[in-house]
């Protein structure tokens, strides 16, 4: 990340935190407590362009997997994010963490897995293709 921002943070019970309302309004994006909205959403600021961040912190469940990611696209469409301006990390304490070896398979394709003991690094979740499906992208 260049230019990262925290923008807002949901917590249990649909309380929205929004850090950063000026630069959420200026970005033309609304939050409001109907969406549903990842744990953290950051905003990468740089020089020509600004990446948006869904962020979900695993204690037991709640990982970014195929259906949540299909919600914050929606929620993303509807807020005219750019689709290569999109990016989802699931966060997790330590990848020998009991939620994390239960929920690193379920992680949605095209995503990242984060983990706090390892704050150097990420782990990407890609699909494996043949050669002749990466002639098709």
């Amino acid at each position: 990340l260049q230019n990262p921002y925290v923008v807002s943070v949901s917590e249990a019970g649909d309380k929205i935190f929004t850090a950063d309302a000026k630069l959420l309004s200026y970005l033309g994006v609304a939050i409001n407590v109907s969406n549903l909205l990842p744990d953290v959403l950051i905003v990468d600021v740089a020089d020509d362009a600004v990446d948006f961040w869904f962020v979900e912190a695993v204690n037991t469940d709640g990982e970014i997997n195929e259906a949540r990611k299909r919600d914050l696209l929606e929620w993303a469409e509807q807020q005219l994010i750019e689709p290569t301006r999109r990016q989802f990390l699931t966060a997790f304490s330590s990848r020998n963490d009991p939620a994390a070896r239960k929920r690193l398979k379920d992680l949605a394709e095209r995503s990242y897995a984060y983990f706090a003991d390892e704050p150097g690094h990420e782990l990407a979740c890609y699909a494996i293709s043949s050669r002749n499906d990466s002639d098709k992208r």
